[in-house]
């Protein structure tokens, strides 16, 4: 057997993960099914990760906008509660004022 053939078989059941175990195909044929069923495999598998894969990244997308919204959110309640204690103080001290005007 050519030394590129034993090269690529070793290095498919390498990459596939399934070992080289006690039972091998030792003809072309036998050696061929073997490596097309590593390839169904890798692509079985293959095909549902990228899926999983490319939903997780939408998720984590919507999280972090949602978790940006929140914080911005939470910023501009707390300017608007300054405000309306500024706006509540300057009005509470116009009154006193003008009370203090009308009885002097």
């Amino acid at each position: 057997m050519c030394i590129y053939v034993c090269v690529c078989i070793c290095t498919q059941t390498t990459l596939t993960t399934t070992g080289y175990g006690d039972v091998t195909p030792i003809t072309w044929q036998g050696r061929a099914v073997a490596g097309v069923l590593m390839l169904t495999a890798i692509v079985t598998l293959a095909l549902p990760i990228s899926v999983v894969g490319a939903n997780f990244t939408n998720m984590w997308t919507d999280y972090k906008t949602m978790r940006e919204a929140a914080a911005r959110s939470q910023h501009v309640w707390e300017n608007l509660s300054q405000l309306i204690a500024q706006v509540c103080e300057d009005t509470t001290h116009t009154h006193t004022h003008t009370r203090a005007n009308t009885y002097f």
